[in-house]
């Protein structure tokens, strides 16, 4: 049997997160911005509504990394939109 492709809409998930270029080599060092997002969520209020993530992929052939990592949250958060260090 044969899957055909199909599409399946989704409700959209607001998130909390970061964004940067980084290489293979540095990838951890947005993972270990984790912990900021959810500070910058305490001081807010919004309960993350599930796992963090990392999503990543491959800018150039030299292993740049166009990379995000977040956290999903039930509601947008309103006000300052940057996670701040």
């Amino acid at each position: 049997m044969t899957a055909e492709p199909t599409i399946t809409e989704r409700a959209v998930q607001p998130y909390a997160g970061i964004r940067g270029v980084t290489t293979m080599a540095q990838i951890s060092s947005v993972a270990d911005r984790l912990p900021e997002i959810f500070r910058w969520l305490a001081a807010r209020g919004p309960v993350p509504a599930g796992a963090p993530f990392l999503r990543y992929h491959v800018i150039n052939m030299e292993r740049e990394l166009e990379i995000e990592a977040g956290v999903p949250v039930a509601a947008a958060v309103s006000g300052d939109d940057t996670v701040a260090p």
